[in-house]
C-alpha cells in the first residue's frame, strides 16, 4: 500500500503533489485496510480466513517495518 504512494510520480516526492488529489487511490487504500481489519477482528470473516488478530505491539511493528518502504523510495529521489 505504501508502495502505491511512492509510484505517483516517479521523479518527486509522493507527498508534493498532496494525498488528497486522488480519490480513487484514497479509497482503495481506504477499502484495502477496512478489508484487512475485517478478516483479522470479525469472527465469522476470521474463521473462513482461519486467521488470528494481531496485538497491538506487533501491529505497530508491521505498520513501521512497511513505511521502510516509502522512506527508502523517498530518499532514492532525493538522491536521483
Amino acid at each position: 500500500m505504501f508502495n502505491a504512494l511512492n509510484y505517483r510520480c516517479e521523479f518527486r516526492s509522493a507527498f508534493s503533489r498532496g494525498v488528497r488529489r486522488n480519490p480513487w487511490l484514497l479509497s482503495g487504500l481506504l477499502a484495502g485496510n477496512v478489508l484487512h481489519f475485517a478478516v483479522n477482528y470479525t469472527k465469522p470473516i476470521d474463521q473462513l480466513f482461519n486467521t488470528r488478530p494481531i496485538d497491538a505491539p506487533f501491529f505497530r511493528l508491521i505498520g513501521a517495518v512497511a513505511r521502510l518502504v516509502l522512506w527508502a523510495e523517498e530518499a532514492q529521489k532525493w538522491i536521483a
